[in-house]
Order: C-alpha cells, then sequence, then structure tokens
C-alpha cells in the first residue's frame, strides 16, 4: 500500500465530484512523514484538514476562521506568518501563544488555480492543516507527545512486521511511534533520544 503524507487526497476527490457547490469540509486521517522524532514531531500522526469553496472566499475569510477555531480550543492568541507551501498562494503558519511562546501547529492558504481549475471548481478554495496530536498536547497541558511505545525496525525486509506490531499495540490502547528510516544506528539513536516507556525491536529473525 501507499503510506499518505497528507489527506488532501479526501479533499481534493471531494471537490473533483462536486466542483460547482459551495462546501464547507472537515476531515481528520492518519498520514505519515519521514520526520526526525523529537518533542514535537512524529513519524506518524493524525492530520486535522479542513476547505471551505464559496464565492468570496479569501485569506481574512481563512484567517478569520482559523482564530475562531483556536479561541473555541481555549487559545484566543493567535498570529499568522507567511509561509511557502506548493498548492496553495498566498500561503501562511499559524502559531497560538502557549506558555508564554508562540507555538506553530499548522499551515493553510488559497488552492492554487492550478489546483482547482482542472477540477472545475467555480469558485476559489481556503485550505487549512494541523497535527491532531500537537493541539492534544496542548490541550493535555503536556509537554511533549513521547509514545508509550517505539517500534523499530532494523531493515525494510521487516518493515511490515513492524507496521503490524505498531498497529497491534496501538489497537490495545497504547501510544505507538514507527521507526524505520535511516541506518540501523541511527534508527535506534533516534528512538532512543526519545526515552520511551518501552523499545520494541526487529529483524529478518522476528515474527510478531
Amino acid at each position: 500500500g501507499l503510506l499518505r503524507t497528507h489527506t488532501t487526497v479526501n479533499t481534493i476527490r471531494h471537490l473533483a465530484e462536486n466542483p460547482k457547490e459551495p462546501c464547507r469540509v472537515f476531515s481528520v486521517g492518519r498520514v505519515f512523514r519521514k520526520e526526525s522524532i523529537d518533542r514535537t514531531h512524529l513519524p506518524e500522526f493524525h492530520q486535522i484538514e479542513g476547505i471551505i469553496m464559496e464565492p468570496g472566499a479569501s485569506l481574512p475569510m481563512l484567517v478569520t476562521t482559523l482564530k475562531t477555531f483556536y479561541a473555541k480550543m481555549g487559545y484566543p492568541d493567535v498570529r499568522v506568518r507567511p509561509a511557502y507551501f506548493p498548492y496553495t498562494e498566498p500561503s501562511l503558519e499559524v502559531e497560538i501563544k502557549w506558555r508564554g511562546k508562540w507555538l506553530e501547529l499548522g499551515g493553510a492558504g488559497i488552492f492554487r488555480p492550478e489546483v482547482t481549475e482542472p477540477l472545475g471548481c467555480s469558485a476559489p478554495v481556503c485550505a487549512w492543516g494541523m497535527g491532531l496530536e500537537r493541539l492534544a498536547m496542548l490541550v493535555g497541558e503536556k509537554s511533549e507527545a513521547r509514545a508509550d511505545v517505539i517500534v523499530v525496525v532494523e531493515n525494510d525486509a521487516v518493515l511490515s512486521k513492524g507496521i503490524e506490531a505498531a498497529r497491534k499495540l496501538r489497537d490495545g490502547g497504547m501510544a505507538v511511534e514507527l521507526v524505520a528510516s535511516g541506518s540501523p544506528k541511527k534508527r535506534f539513536d533516534k528512538a532512543r533520544k526519545e526515552n520511551p516507556k518501552a523499545l520494541l525491536s526487529f529483524d529478518q529473525r522476528d515474527t510478531f
């Protein structure tokens, strides 16, 4: 299968199937990135995504929507900064004030004509995306998104075993992350650096 890096595939499909109907669409889905694990970054997480397509959709509408969203979550201090994303123009990053510091939570912008015109969209499309886990950190007053268990896959030959192990542990209610990029040494160094509660490794001899 294909590990998606964004949930935009879902919103693009909706636009392609409904190019003339004004809409406001919201989705949550699992995505995968080649990320170095740290206190606010994970290689696997859930992305929150939204779009607004209607006549008059604009950057001020988008900014107001984002500020309202975070205010309802309990974070009224919101700012946006110019950014670059290949499929939106203008583009921006969204930050909220948390514990006296600005924390980046996601990206947003207006879909470029190269994205919407081939689909036959009748109006501008505001779009935004953010990580659910990072938002959950804030709501739960946690300073990190550390996993209970980190599953280390020593080589690509046993990647499917690692994914299946992570799924079973996750189904059991544990916070699990998968490390499967870089050399075996780098994979272990990366996992140990995060100091998880437990570390599980797989090589070609293992079964689960």
